[in-house]
């Protein structure tokens, strides 16, 4: 009964959730919400991953100008993502008999990179194929870059690469998945 009694102040001192919720603002550029006083508020970079997204997911995405049409496949992004700690670059090419080939770049605008972990997951749209490049690397530098190909089938194919520089004095920059997409012929 004591329990009852302190759960029905509760209420009564808070309200209930639906009575102090807060009404979703009608604007993008909500005010910050206040931090104490010394406190570092760090903003980082978000970008919209139109490749790891269902097909209906995409259409929506396509048709309010998010994403771009993967049937545009000549056009690609050759995409560079930076953030507060360096740039991130994926581009993608089409490099004949079903290979993709692929140049991939971390540059550090904060110290040396001593162990660079990164992911590139691809995907072929006209078959379906899927698979993944990975690799720890240890540059020692503050700009680290490689080609490589892919066998990836022909088709229209999309790249993201995503992963983790830990840089020598142990802060760590994480990669805002670059993205790139071309057609692959057979």
């Amino acid at each position: 009964m004591a329990i009852l009694a302190v759960a029905c102040a509760l209420l009564i001192a808070v309200g209930t959730p639906a009575a102090s919720a807060q009404a979703p603002s009608s604007s993008a550029t909500a005010a910050a919400p206040k931090v104490p006083a010394g406190a570092k508020v760090v903003t980082a970079a978000m970008t919209l991953n139109c490749l790891k997204m269902s097909s209906k997911t995409h259409a929506y995405a396509v048709s309010h100008g998010y994403c771009g049409s993967r049937a545009t496949a000549g056009v690609t992004p050759d995409n560079s993502v930076a953030g507060d700690c360096g740039t991130a670059d994926l581009y993608i090419w089409d490099d004949g008999g079903g290979y993709a080939g692929m140049y991939l770049g971390v540059y550090s605008t904060d110290g040396a990179v001593m162990l660079l972990s990164y992911a590139v997951d691809w995907q072929n749209w006209d078959y379906g194929e899927m698979g993944e490049i990975s690799d720890n690397v240890w540059p020692w530098d503050a700009a680290w870059s490689t080609t490589t190909d892919a066998y990836t089938g022909g088709g229209y194919v999309t790249a993201v690469m995503g992963g983790t520089a830990t840089l020598v004095w142990g802060g760590e920059c994480d990669i805002l998945n670059p993205t790139d997409g071309t057609n692959v012929t057979s």
